[in-house]
């Protein structure tokens, strides 16, 4: 510490009930005091205070502090393409990565989320359960190769089925005590081959609703229909993006992880 300094720290911490859990707000204020040089004092002071403050809140209010959460993820002949020079499942890796790397920060100890996907193509292509480790998933959405025709109605029922199942619940229980918050990530960059698929999947994603899902959904460099599904199954219009380039598409994972991995701490300044 520089000669002259003199620290004055103040910490305050205030429980404060939200949906019928604690978030505890941190404060912490610190008044430094520097003795001035002689040089300074000519201006007439022989002291200067500096006042740095650090707000944090942390803790579980009602569901949230842990969550359940699937992907389905578009694996069809049109990922395949270039978009900005870059092949389109490409992309979508690193925006995936991105999303994972927010969960694995604010869940370091593997114990408030679990998480896996599905990818599909004209049909279910493959899927990796839902588990602690995100690794896995990433591990899974690496492998992944762009071919195929497109229906997201078996995917999207997958991704359903998985984190409505009551063993979902049990697991979260044994693990922390908590009824986690279920999330499912849709995403396509073309058309379901069929009407009926748009049909069927948009009946899954109203169950899903009912259920308390909450569906975020992105549409990549997607054509008008492929949106209006996207549009339609997204639980509001915040939960819906538009991505028309890779930048894009890499932002709009990084939102979703951020708004869903807000389960242990939330850095408010």
């Amino acid at each position: 510490m520089a000669r002259g300094w003199v620290i004055t720290p103040t910490v305050t911490v205030l429980p404060v009930t939200v949906n019928n859990g604690i978030v505890w707000k941190v404060s912490i204020s610190m008044v430094g005091t520097q003795t001035l040089t002689p040089m300074a004092r000519m201006l007439g002071k022989t002291e200067q205070a500096v006042n740095v403050v650090g707000k944090a809140e942390s803790g579980q209010a009602g569901s949230q502090g842990s969550f359940s959460m699937a992907l389905v993820l578009d694996q069809s002949g049109s990922m395949g393409w270039t978009l900005g020079g870059v092949q389109k499942i490409s992309v979508l890796k690193s925006a995936v990565r991105g999303l994972v790397d927010q969960i694995k920060a604010a869940d370091p100890k593997r114990k408030y989320t679990r998480i896996g996907g599905a990818s599909y193509a004209s049909s279910l292509k493959g899927k990796q359960k839902l588990n602690w480790n995100p690794n896995k998933l990433m591990g899974f959405v690496n492998g992944v190769t762009a071919d195929g025709g497109t229906d997201s109605t078996d995917a999207f029922n997958w991704a359903f089925q998985s984190v409505t199942a009551l063993s979902e619940d049990q697991l979260h229980e044994q693990m922390s005590g908590q009824t986690p918050t279920k999330f499912i990530v849709f995403m396509t960059d073309g058309d379901n081959n069929y009407t009926s698929a748009d049909t069927s999947t948009m009946k899954l994603c109203d169950a899903a609703k009912q259920k308390g899902v909450e569906i975020y959904s992105v549409a990549f460099a997607a054509p008008t229909r492929g949106k209006a599904l996207l549009s339609y199954c997204a639980s509001s219009s915040d939960k819906f993006f538009d991505a028309q380039n890779s930048s894009d598409l890499i932002s709009a994972f990084e939102n979703i992880g951020q708004q869903t991995a807000e389960v242990v701490s939330r850095l408010t300044q």
